[in-house]
């Protein structure tokens, strides 16, 4: 079984959530100032604002999509994602070891120790006002042809 255009999000939680690691998602990282979206060299394809924050989307070279949101107030980036396209010339990660495509649970698990996930200040289960309850969780996806 293989990972099927999964987002690297919860990967980048981890990064977030261990600053000692200093993960960078194509050379920007989480913590650091929305100039250095700059170093990219491309221009957003989206922006968005979201209540005090504002989401930028960068289509890379080989397909894939960083997401990139920052603090308005602060220019803080708080969160990372980069997304497959789908290619195969896109089909690295920001992490050595993990290829989209072809990275399974248990990659990770052996890399992490755990699914590629951490929260910081909340768990991985969150309670909703209408009684339901939210997940977050990666999941693995067959190769679908």
């Amino acid at each position: 079984m293989l990972f099927r255009n999964l987002s690297l999000w919860a990967i980048c939680l981890v990064c977030a959530s261990a600053p000692a690691m200093a993960q960078s998602m194509s050379g920007v990282t989480i913590g650091s100032d929305r100039a250095a979206l700059n170093q990219l060299g491309i221009k957003p394809t989206s922006t968005q604002a979201m209540g005090p924050h504002t989401s930028v989307k960068f289509h890379l070279p080989g397909g894939n999509e960083l997401s990139a949101t920052f603090l308005r107030s602060t220019g803080k980036i708080v969160y990372l994602e980069t997304d497959w396209g789908g290619e195969p010339g896109g089909a690295f990660s920001d992490f050595e070891e993990l290829k989209y495509g072809h990275t399974s649970l248990a990659d990770i698990r052996r890399h992490f120790g755990h699914n590629g996930m951490m929260f910081d200040a909340r768990q991985g289960v969150s309670m909703l006002p209408d009684g339901g309850v939210a997940l977050f969780i990666p999941t693995k996806y067959r190769e679908v042809m």
